[in-house]
């Protein structure tokens, strides 16, 4: 995965967005979009994901002199002009894209090859699907263990 946030220092959201990632020891890149700002193809990217309406901070005192300029065009060149109307967190995987804290995409994003099961804060198991193969012949199903996996390196060993 390669994720990025882009935020305001001082947002709430953005902050509980990177504390999200951070907790489930997902790497991101974060991004402050008042010093740095975000790129026309990034903007673009995020655009074609979330659609026009969804990038806009409704609450900020200029988001209406928005509505009055007629092509999207003109509207994401503002955007860009002034980065504190878009609505933050915009979080990125690929050219999958959120607008706001949305978790219940977030979990979605994880690679399918790789699960990570938090047993206590301490302690994290880390199980990749590297073996699904099961041997038909008992003695492999012996060294089975306790926790039903199977040792990649028995597995395979004749």
């Amino acid at each position: 995965m390669n994720i990025q946030i882009f935020g305001k220092s001082k947002c709430f959201d953005t902050k509980k967005a990177e504390r999200y990632f951070k907790e489930r020891r997902i790497s991101f890149q974060s991004v402050d979009l008042l010093k740095y700002g975000i790129s026309p193809g990034e903007l673009k990217s995020v655009k074609n994901a979330v659609g026009l309406d969804a990038l806009i901070d409704a609450k900020h005192p200029d988001a209406a002199l928005l509505t009055y300029l007629a092509y999207e065009e003109d509207k994401l060149e503002k955007l860009l002009e002034v980065p504190r109307l878009l609505k933050t967190p915009i979080v990125r995987n690929g050219r999958q894209a959120t607008v706001g804290y949305c978790p219940e995409i977030w979990k979605d994003w994880s690679s399918p090859g790789l699960a990570v099961k938090m047993r206590s804060p301490a302690a994290v198991q880390v199980s990749a699907f590297f073996c699904a193969y099961v041997p038909p012949d008992p003695d492999a199903r012996r060294r089975l263990y306790p926790s039903g996996v199977i040792s990649p390196v028995m597995a395979f060993q004749k």
